[in-house]
């Protein structure tokens, strides 16, 4: 459980080879005591890590061999967890169809659960997915819904992760006053729970806003750019 823990705050600030360290420490424990359990919920942080490093089909691998863990024990949680991060790695191969399905499964089962938090990380993706379809307004609906959700829960990295993708939605609208004030709250909450790379990201967002929106110079007559 610590090695587990300490992985989950190096992966947080952005130490991802830390991180993966410290979830094979934590997975073999688990497998020496028969923790089944345990090792569902490592397997869905190496998933999650190996995603971020953009290695899918070892995130695939190991999501969905946590997940078969978490069904064969009835553990409804931590399935939602996994098919939400299935749903992720899916997303970020731009393979929409195919992350649709865990999206929709995740939802049903934060419904029948009342579970809050992972309805708001589910109506998330379906953000997402509805925007790269062009389904702006669909896509607002449910960001609005999922941010409402994510600050009753007192969810920080997950408001974040709402308000960057707010943000984008904004952007893809040509709305860049609007996408840049989303991207600064989500980089200043980001920033409060030292998510060093995340925030760097949404950094790098604004600073691409405003070159894109700085004026072009104005060259004399006759001169040479």
């Amino acid at each position: 459980m610590i090695e587990q823990n300490l992985g989950v705050l190096s992966n947080i600030r952005g130490d991802l080879d830390g991180a993966f360290v410290r979830y094979r420490a934590a997975l073999a424990a688990f497998e020496t005591a028969d923790d089944r359990e345990g090792m569902s919920w490592v397997l869905n942080n190496i998933g999650m890590l190996h995603t971020d490093m953009e290695r899918y089909d070892e995130a695939r691998e190991s999501l969905n061999r946590g997940l078969a863990i978490a069904t064969d024990r009835g553990d409804v949680k931590m399935q939602g967890l996994c098919l939400l991060n299935l749903a992720e790695c899916y997303i970020s191969e731009g393979r929409l169809d195919d992350a649709e399905g865990p999206c929709r499964r995740a939802l049903a089962l934060a419904l029948q659960r009342g579970d809050a938090l992972r309805r708001a990380g589910a109506l998330k993706f379906l953000g997402v997915i509805d925007r790269e379809r062009g389904r702006y307004a669909q896509a607002g609906e449910r960001y609005r819904t999922a941010l409402q959700l994510a600050r009753e829960s007192e969810d920080t990295l997950l408001e974040a992760e709402i308000l960057r993708e707010i943000g984008t939605l904004h952007l893809q609208q040509h709305h860049a006053s609007e996408a840049r004030w989303n991207w600064e709250q989500s980089a200043g909450l980001f920033r409060s729970i030292d998510a060093s790379i995340d925030a760097a990201a949404v950094e790098s967002q604004l600073e691409l806003l405003s070159d894109a929106a700085a004026p072009a110079p104005i060259l004399e007559r006759g001169g040479g750019a």
